[in-house]
C-alpha cells in the first residue's frame, strides 16, 4: 500500500494540471461504477489491472486517454471487468484499457460514442457533422437544398453522428431551418442530439455572402444586425431558435467583434445562457490573447465561460498548435476544428480539382489555392499514400489525424458514403510513424483568423 501511494504522489507531482484534472475526474467515474458490494478480493485485483494502464496514461500526459464515457457505459464496462476477474482469467479485457481513445477495442465497440468537450459535462459525437454545404445552391452551386438534405441528416443520426453544427450566416438561416425540420420530420428525440449554431454576421436579404455583408454592413437594413453588441445577440439568438424550433446547445461566436466592447459582449453572452434559451458557449477563429482576455473577463465577474474553441487546424493549417490548441488544452477547453479536410483538399489528390467545389468556392480559394506551396502538396502526396497503403479514403486518415491530436473535428458530409466513411474515421487509428510522415512536410504560415 505504501508503495502505492508514494507512486501516486510521484505520478501527481509529474502531470499537467489539465491532465490530472482529467484523471481525477476520470478515477471518480470509476469508482462509483464499481457495486459496493464488490467482494473486497475481486476489488483488490481489479484496483490491479487498472493502476498501470492509470498512471502510464497520467505520465504520458495523454489528455484523450481521460476522454470520458456517459456513467452508464462506464457502468457497464466494470461489470465485465469484475466478470473476467472473477473468472481468474488474465485476459486483457481492462476498463481502463477499453475505454482508451485510442484503444482498438474501445474504438470498435464505441464507434458512436462520444467526446468530453474539454472540462464541461457536455458530450459530443466524435465527429461532427458541419452543416454549412445543406442550405441554398443559391449561395453557392455545391451547396444542397433541403430535399437532398434531410436524409443525410437522419443518416447521419442512425450511424451515431449526432452532433450537428451550422450557423445563422449558413444560406442566410436555411442550414438552421433544415436541422429544425430534421427533428420534426424524423421525429428525433431532441435530448439525443447536440446543436451547435454561431451568430455574428449579418442575415442578408440580397443573399450575398456573410464576408460580402460584413463590408457592407453599414447599409440599410444591415445597421446594427451585424457583430456581438447587445441587441444583435440577442436577436440572433431568438431568431435562431425559431428556425431551429429548440434551445441552443452551444451557441458559438462565429468570429470577435472588434468593434464592441468586451464587456458587452460577455456580459449579453451570459444573460442568454441564465434565461435557459442556450445550454453552453463556444467561440471561433481569433488570437489566443484574445480568447484569454474574454474568459478572464467571464471569470471575475463570475459569469459563463466558454467551453470551446473552434478554430481553423489540419494537415495543411497547424499554426493553431503554437499557443490556441497548448492553452485550450491546459485550460479546460474543448477544441473543434472547422475544416479539418482543408475545404476537401485533404479529400482527393493533388491535381484533381474537377468537383463544383473547387471551382466556386471562394473560401477554398482563399485558405489553400490562392497560395499554395509545393510544401502543401507533398502533404496532400502524403496523405494520398498512407490511405492508399491502408486501403481507405484520404478523408479517413486526415480525420484520423485530428483524432491523434485530441480534436474533435466538424466536418461537411455531403452523401451517405462519405457519411460512413466519418464513421469508419472512429475505428480507423495512425501509426506514430505514419502520423511523423505526415507531418514532417509542414511549414509556418500566415495566421488564419
Amino acid at each position: 500500500m505504501a508503495a502505492t501511494s508514494e507512486a501516486f504522489t510521484e505520478v501527481k507531482a509529474s502531470a499537467k494540471p489539465s491532465i490530472w484534472r482529467r484523471a481525477t475526474s476520470f478515477g471518480r467515474l470509476l469508482f462509483y461504477a464499481v457495486p459496493s458490494s464488490t467482494d473486497l478480493i475481486i476489488l483488490e485485483r481489479l484496483a490491479q489491472r487498472i493502476r498501470e494502464a492509470y498512471f502510464s496514461a497520467i505520465l504520458r500526459q495523454d489528455a484523450a486517454f481521460f476522454d470520458n464515457l456517459p456513467a452508464g457505459e462506464v457502468s457497464a464496462r466494470i461489470t465485465d471487468e469484475i466478470s473476467v476477474v472473477q473468472q481468474g482469467t488474465n485476459e486483457k479485457v481492462g476498463i481502463v484499457i477499453r475505454l482508451s481513445a485510442f484503444g482498438q477495442s474501445h474504438r470498435v465497440a464505441n464507434a458512436r460514442g462520444c467526446h468530453r468537450v474539454g472540462d464541461s459535462g457536455l458530450y459530443v459525437s466524435k465527429i461532427i457533422l458541419g452543416t454549412a454545404s445543406y442550405g441554398s445552391p443559391r449561395r453557392q452551386e455545391w451547396i444542397l437544398n433541403e430535399e437532398a438534405a434531410l436524409p443525410l441528416l437522419k443518416h447521419a443520426y442512425d450511424m451515431g453522428i449526432n452532433t450537428w453544427d451550422t450557423a445563422d450566416a449558413y444560406s442566410n438561416g436555411r442550414s438552421e431551418e433544415i436541422i429544425g425540420k430534421a427533428l420534426r420530420v424524423y421525429k428525433i428525440p431532441r435530448e439525443q442530439v447536440v446543436i451547435l449554431t454561431k451568430i455574428f454576421y449579418a442575415l442578408d436579404p440580397d443573399d450575398r455572402s456573410p464576408i460580402a455583408a460584413l463590408m457592407d454592413k453599414n447599409k440599410q437594413g444591415l445597421v446594427k444586425r451585424v457583430g456581438l453588441s447587445h441587441k444583435h445577440i440577442m436577436s440572433a439568438v431568438a431568431e435562431s431558435i425559431e428556425r431551429l424550433g429548440t434551445y441552443i446547445d452551444v451557441l458559438q461566436i462565429h468570429r470577435l467583434d472588434r468593434d464592441v466592447s468586451l464587456m458587452e459582449t460577455m456580459k449579453v453572452l451570459n444573460d442568454v445562457v441564465e434565461s435557459g434559451q442556450v445550454r453552453y458557449l463556444g467561440a471561433s477563429s481569433m488570437a489566443t490573447w484574445e480568447f484569454q482576455k474574454l474568459q478572464n473577463i467571464a471569470e471575475q465577474n463570475g459569469w459563463h465561460e466558454f467551453i470551446s474553441m473552434q478554430n481553423y487546424c489540419n494537415l495543411l493549417y497547424r499554426e493553431e498548435e503554437r499557443e490556441m490548441i497548448p492553452f485550450c488544452q491546459d485550460t479546460g477547453v474543448g477544441i473543434l476544428p472547422w475544416s479539418p479536410l482543408a475545404r476537401g483538399v485533404l479529400a482527393h489528390p493533388w491535381t484533381e480539382r474537377e468537383t463544383a467545389r473547387e471551382q466556386t468556392d471562394k473560401l477554398l480559394q482563399r485558405l489553400v489555392r490562392g497560395h499554395e506551396t509545393l510544401d502543401d502538396k507533398e502533404v496532400v502526396d502524403r496523405v494520398t499514400e498512407v490511405a492508399a497503403k491502408r486501403g481507405v479514403k484520404m478523408a479517413i486518415v486526415a480525420l484520423v489525424w485530428c483524432h491523434r491530436k485530441g480534436l474533435s473535428p466538424i466536418t461537411g458530409l455531403g452523401s451517405t458514403s462519405l457519411i460512413d466513411d466519418a464513421v469508419q474515421a472512429v475505428t480507423f487509428q495512425l501509426a506514430d510513424d505514419e502520423v511523423k510522415y505526415l507531418e514532417d512536410p509542414y511549414r509556418p504560415k500566415p495566421v488564419v483568423y
